[in-house]
C-alpha cells in the first residue's frame, strides 16, 4: 500500500463543533495560521503541515444550502481503529470535481483522485450525482471532471454516464483548453482573467454567469487599490525595520 503525502488537509467541521475542534488542535501543538480567518475556513499549522477547518463549502458554487445535505448523507469511514464520518461517495465525487475546477484543473493528480474514487465505488449512484449537480448549477463542471478523468487517466465510466458527459456540446472546447493550458509541463498558475473566463464557460445557468461576471468585474476594479495598499504596507514595514534602534539612555 502506498501512502499519499500531503502538507495541507481540509476538514469539514460543523459550526457548533468548531470551538472544541480548535481547542484540540491547540492542545496538539497547532497554531492559528497567520493572515486572519476566512468566512468559512480557519487554518492551523504545525511544522510543515497546515490543517484547514471548514464550516462551509464553496458558497460561490453551492450556495448556502450546499453543506446541509452532506451531514445527512455522511457515512462512517475506517481509519485504522478509528471511525470518522465522511461524505458519501456521490458527494465526494462532486466535491473532487468542484475543488479541482475552482483551480482550473491544474494538477493531473486531481483527475487520478476522481478515477480512484470511481474504481473504489463501482456501484456509485450516478443519478444522485447528476441530481445534486443540476440542483446547484454545476452539471457542466461535473461533466468536465468526468470527461477529463476518462480521457486522460482511464477513469471507469458506465456507458450511460459517458453518454451523459458527451451530451454537452460545448464541453470539448473546455477539455481541450484545460489540456493545452493547465496540464502541460511547467504551466504557470492561471491568472485572474483566465480563471474568470474558465469559470464563466463552466457555468450552464445564465444567472450564475452574470453573477460571476459581476464578481469578476468588482475584483478587477478593486485590484489596483489592493496592490497599492499592499505596496504601501510593505514600504512602511521596510521603513520600520530600517530605522535605527537608539537606546533610551542616549535619547
Amino acid at each position: 500500500m502506498i501512502l499519499r503525502q500531503f502538507d495541507n488537509l481540509d476538514v469539514l467541521v460543523h459550526r457548533a463543533d468548531l470551538a472544541p475542534a480548535e481547542r484540540v488542535l491547540a492542545q496538539r501543538g497547532y497554531r492559528a495560521a497567520p493572515g486572519g480567518e476566512a468566512r468559512h475556513a480557519r487554518g492551523w499549522t504545525r511544522g510543515d503541515v497546515t490543517l484547514v477547518l471548514h464550516c462551509g463549502l464553496a458558497s460561490r458554487w453551492l450556495g448556502t444550502r450546499g453543506v446541509a445535505g452532506l451531514w445527512v448523507r455522511r457515512r462512517p469511514l475506517e481509519l485504522g481503529e478509528v471511525r470518522v464520518p465522511a461524505p458519501s461517495p456521490e458527494d465526494h465525487l462532486v466535491l473532487l470535481t468542484l475543488h479541482a475546477a475552482q483551480r482550473v484543473w491544474g494538477r493531473l493528480g486531481w483527475l487520478a483522485d476522481v478515477a480512484a474514487l470511481l474504481e473504489r465505488h463501482p456501484g456509485l449512484d450516478h443519478f444522485a450525482v447528476r441530481y445534486e449537480a443540476r440542483r446547484h448549477g454545476i452539471e457542466r463542471l461535473v461533466r468536465q471532471g468526468l470527461g477529463l478523468a476518462q480521457a486522460l487517466v482511464d477513469a471507469p465510466l458506465p456507458r450511460e454516464v459517458a453518454a451523459w458527459v458527451r451530451r454537452d456540446r460545448g464541453l470539448d472546447d473546455l477539455v481541450r483548453d484545460v489540456c493545452a493550458r493547465r496540464l502541460r509541463p511547467a504551466a504557470a498558475p492561471p491568472g485572474l482573467l483566465e480563471s474568470t473566463r474558465f469559470h464563466l464557460r463552466s457555468r450552464e445557468r445564465w444567472s450564475d454567469r452574470m453573477r460571476d461576471a459581476a464578481r469578476g468585474a468588482g475584483t478587477m476594479l478593486a485590484l489596483p487599490a489592493r496592490l497599492a495598499a499592499r505596496a504601501t504596507s510593505g514600504l512602511r514595514e521596510r521603513g520600520q525595520r530600517a530605522a535605527p534602534v537608539i537606546p533610551a539612555f542616549h535619547r
